[in-house]
């Protein structure tokens, strides 16, 4: 089940009318407008911004409950004033106020800590002025940038002639003093002074969403299918609040923060989303308050309802199926903790779900997934409310609607008499704990975990076999067997210093088996050659090359040519020339009789290594199945594997390289960049080989594929973004203009399209993609891609949907996975893999069994079938092939473009945002959409 945790606040000036607000619209006025499905009330007049309120979608159609044990003497149902005074902070019966109104636990570190006293015309560095006010550096770079913009236009400001901004815009006269921005202490105070107050968080709002599929049985049903739906859907919420009292009520920060009861929240249950469309959900609003075992009341530790949110879906979902499987509504795999009921068709659920397409529309362009993010587009692709919607007519509506996408009579009475579950037996928890342990268990992507990834796990594995109580003592009796180890000093790790986090021994005997690989490989004359035939061939290949091959390049090869290790790693930042360094390294082994393979995780970078190199190379699952599987000698003791990008590498392909290694007397070595993404499957040991064996890891330091003058900027801030001074770097990029920023994700998707078909048609011979973090928003920038270039003639004829994708004869195309089937007639070994790229020649067949012919590079046109084009690689992404204008930034690493450019949205991670600044040889810049920094209330009526 869906969980989503929104802060609802207000500046202090507003924080009774915004509780008011809250109140209103989840009581839904009256109950009077209760009683229409779908109803709201009245929107009270606001002017221009929005109220706290104006979050919710739509009113309930019943009563508020009450819910935590701080509820226990205020009776059933949720009275509106109670609710109001638990808001402010005060007792629900009384009105006392038990924690002031002053603000979050979160706010402290965002309060303006002012100047000490000193000259009012003194300059200050905009690093101090950041320190005053309580925001970031680059939050002041860019309004002193913007308000000396707009100020050249004008008058210079003064007392009597302000600047021309908005009476709400922010403005900072600040002044470059050489290559710095500089503003004085009295504007700074002045700035403090007019400064808007950040957000006073009153409650939480904890959302639970059924599946749509749910939903749909709910109004498709007859009475007794949606008294059916409503329960079960009522014994998952009440499950996931019960979790959450439990394990996320928490006051207090760092050594004082500590558990907390008496919890108040109102719950409101909604059948109906902005559009009309069923869904069941319903908003479970904690009010902002805990009390401690001495009796104090605090605020809460917003993260651990965070944290937990997550797993309180995933018991929620459990005991929902649970319900429903007891009653004859079965359900299809469960995958991170949701499921469809069977029998609901996916036609059917797509047609009901044009409110989700709505927000998504504006949110997953640019992948700006998070809470305020999702919020934000609610509220700007929000109909307007109904306030007389007949339940019946809207009922009969979405049958009809439901009908005519394949599920009518028939299929609701199939989808509501499945066979009954199996009862759970003894060996299904040998299964079980035989699933948590094993690679696709809870392991699969991390090496460490805790109770809430057992849970997850178990609760997917299950498919609503077991109820949530179940679910728990599975996890608990689980962690305390063999499979489980305890671990100690990962509070890094934790929100709650106490927790436990663990390892398997399964993954303690993967990372066992490299370290000692490492370690006893130290010394043991492997791949060793004379130094002659080292120099030689760096002299040959400066020869052919007409470059010099850098002094840290030439010390790496003639480390790992000379060290006598069998393993050793290197760090290679991206653009440090390891490409070149490892083909003079390779043909010196060459000259010395080694046989040299190479191998990557990522399909694109193994392509990029062998056309680079001329080193034979392949992806690290091939290479890996074939030593496991070959029933003869694959490795000798003369044979040398380079592993490129090894930070991606995960801990069971690596031990399994180790051991083959090991086993043959032959040498690894392992190349990376420890800033890049790392392993996608549980890894590290790479990472903490570099760190461990610091000595023996040589590493490159010169950035070269960014070496021109124009790009000195863009060096010194990737310099600044390895070693963590991520403010310092994104101050570089400002300053030099290479951040490009839009008022709304659509112009700022437009913008960077734009920017890349310019690219595209100027330089038609270099290779140019844009880079996003997720498939959502590679989605996005496809499509705008496709849409330039069906204008312009590269894209012929109609488009064919295969899968998640459009494609059209021109398309230029890119694979996801390797398939052996396909490869052309006359070469087997030339099969597609992982980032084989080519373009679309043919398409064949009719819609919906369509085929196409691809020319690929290096290997010439190949069929395509509509199987691989629609095949499930893994849940959530459909499809083998897909455009290659936009790729992710775990498939653009390791690949280098004429220009690199990146959508960085908020929920960008720091490896994505390097890997897409280093990608670029002649240009880099950073998309994003133009904001306020949380700390700003830019809009003191939003909820938080």
């Amino acid at each position: 089940m869906h969980v989503s945790v929104t802060a609802l606040g207000a500046s202090p000036d507003r924080t009774r009318n915004a509780a008011t607000d809250i109140v209103n619209y989840l009581e839904g006025g009256n109950s009077a407008v209760r009683a229409k499905a779908g109803s709201a009330a009245a929107e009270p007049q606001l002017g221009q911004q929005t109220s706290p309120g104006s979050y919710y979608s739509d009113s309930p159609e019943q009563a508020g409950r009450w819910r935590g044990d701080g509820t226990a003497d205020l009776g059933t149902t949720v009275d509106a004033e109670a609710f109001r005074r638990a808001l402010l902070g005060q007792h629900p019966n009384s009105g006392r106020q038990l924690v002031t109104a002053s603000g979050s636990s979160a706010r402290a570190k965002h309060l303006p800590r002012g100047l000490p006293d000193g000259d009012p015309n003194e300059l200050l560095t905009l690093n101090v002025a950041a320190e005053a006010i309580g925001v970031d550096t680059s939050y002041l770079r860019r309004l002193a940038r913007e308000s000396t913009s707009r100020s050249s236009t004008n008058s210079p400001p003064g007392p009597e002639n302000p600047p021309p901004a908005a009476p709400d815009q922010a403005y900072l006269a600040a002044e470059k003093v050489g290559n710095r921005w500089m503003v004085s202490r009295a504007k700074i105070e002045r700035f403090i002074a007019a400064r808007n107050q950040p957000q006073v968080v009153m409650a939480y709002d904890i959302t639970f969403s059924a599946p749509k599929s749910l939903s749909i049985l709910w109004a498709a049903g007859d009475a007794l299918t949606r008294q059916l739906c409503e329960e079960a859907f009522e014994a998952g919420v009440a499950r996931g609040v019960e979790y959450l009292e439990r394990n996320a009520i928490y006051v207090g920060r760092q050594a004082d923060r500590r558990p907390a009861g008496d919890m108040i929240a109102a719950s409101y249950r909604h059948s109906t989303n902005r559009e009309l469309e069923p869904q069941l959900h319903e908003h479970v609003v904690i009010a902002n308050m805990g009390r401690t075992p001495d009796g104090t009341v605090r605020a809460l530790d917003s993260r651990s309802l965070f944290a937990n949110a997550t797993t309180a879906g995933y018991l929620a979902e459990a005991e929902m199926q649970h319900h429903c499987n007891q009653r004859g509504i079965g359900w299809t795999e469960t995958h991170r903790g949701i499921a469809n009921v069977a029998g609901v068709p996916d036609e059917a659920i797509r047609a009901m779900s044009t409110r989700r397409e709505q927000v998504l529309c504006l949110t997953a362009e640019l992948g700006t997934d998070s809470a305020l993010a999702r919020q934000k587009a609610a509220l700007a692709t929000r109909a307007s409310k109904e306030t007389s919607v007949d339940l019946d007519q809207l009922r009969h509506q979405w049958i009809e609607r439901l009908h005519k996408h394949g599920f009518g009579p028939k299929q609701l009475a199939a989808a509501t008499n499945a066979e009954p579950i199996r009862p759970w037996t003894d060996a299904d928890t040998q299964r079980l704990d035989r699933h948590v342990a094993s690679s696709s268990g809870v392991t699969e992507q991390k090496s460490i975990f805790d109770r809430r990834d057992v849970i997850q796990n178990i609760v997917d594995h299950a498919g609503g076999r077991l109820t949530a109580d179940e679910v728990e003592q599975h996890a608990d009796r689980w962690l305390h067997t063999d499979a489980a180890i305890p671990l100690a000093n990962l509070e890094q790790h934790k929100i709650d210093r106490n927790a436990t986090t663990y390892t398997t021994p399964t993954m303690v005997r993967l990372e066992a088996t490299i370290a000692n690989g490492y370690e006893q490989g130290h010394d043991t004359d492997s791949a060793v050659i004379p130094e002659s035939i080292v120099n030689t061939a760096i002299t040959n290949w400066e020869s052919a090359t007409g470059h010099k091959l850098g002094d840290d390049q030439a010390a790496m090869v003639r480390s790992i040519c000379g060290s006598g290790d069998r393993f050793q790693a290197v760090v290679g930042p991206a653009g440090s020339g390891k490409t070149a360094a490892l083909e003079v390294a390779a043909r010196s082994w060459e000259a010395a009789g080694y046989h040299v393979i190479g191998a990557a995780v990522n399909g694109t970078a193994a392509e990029v290594l062998e056309r680079s190199t001329g080193i034979p190379s392949r992806t690290v699952a091939g290479l890996v199945t074939r030593l496991d599987t070959a029933d003869h000698q694959i490795l000798q003791p003369n044979t040398i594997m380079l592993v490129d990008e090894a930070s991606t590498l995960g801990n069971r392909q690596h031990a399994r390289l180790v051991h083959h290694i090991t086993q043959a007397g032959a040498a690894m070595r392992a190349i990376g960049d420890p800033s890049q993404h790392g392993a996608v499957e549980a890894g590290g040991m790479w990472a903490h080989l570099i760190t461990k064996h610091t000595n023996r890891t040589p590493t490159l330091t010169e950035n070269r594929r960014q070496n021109t003058a124009d790009m000195a900027d863009v060096r010194l801030a990737n310099s600044d973004y390895r070693a963590g001074r991520i403010a310092e770097a994104i101050g570089r990029l400002e300053t030099n203009q290479r951040i490009v920023t839009a008022e709304t994700s659509g112009e700022l998707l437009d913008h960077l399209a734009a920017d890349w078909y310019v690219d595209r048609t100027t330089n038609p011979d270099a290779q140019t993609r844009m880079i996003a973090e997720h498939h959502r928003e590679r989605r996005a920038l496809t499509a705008r891609a496709q849409q330039l270039l069906r204008h312009d003639g590269t894209l012929t004829g109609p488009a064919a949907r295969i899968g998640d994708a459009a494609f059209h004869v021109g398309d230029e195309v890119i694979a996801r996975a390797p398939n052996r089937q396909l490869h052309p007639a006359d070469d087997r070994s030339a099969y597609i893999r992982n980032g084989t790229t080519g373009t679309v020649t043919a398409i064949h067949g009719e819609p919906g069994t369509e085929s196409l012919t691809v020319n690929f590079k290096n290997r010439g046109e190949i069929t395509i079938p509509h199987e691989w084009l629609t095949a499930e690689l893994r849940p959530s992404l459909i499809g083998g092939l897909a455009p290659a204008y936009a790729v992710t930034s775990h498939a653009a690493q390791g690949d280098t473009y004429r220009t690199g450019r990146i959508i960085a949205t908020d929920t960008a991670s720091t490896e994505a945002v390097y890997v897409g600044l280093t990608r670029g040889t002649h240009d880099t810049r950073i998309y994003t959409v133009r904001s306020e920094p949380h700390t700003v209330d830019t809009d003191p009526r939003l909820p938080r």
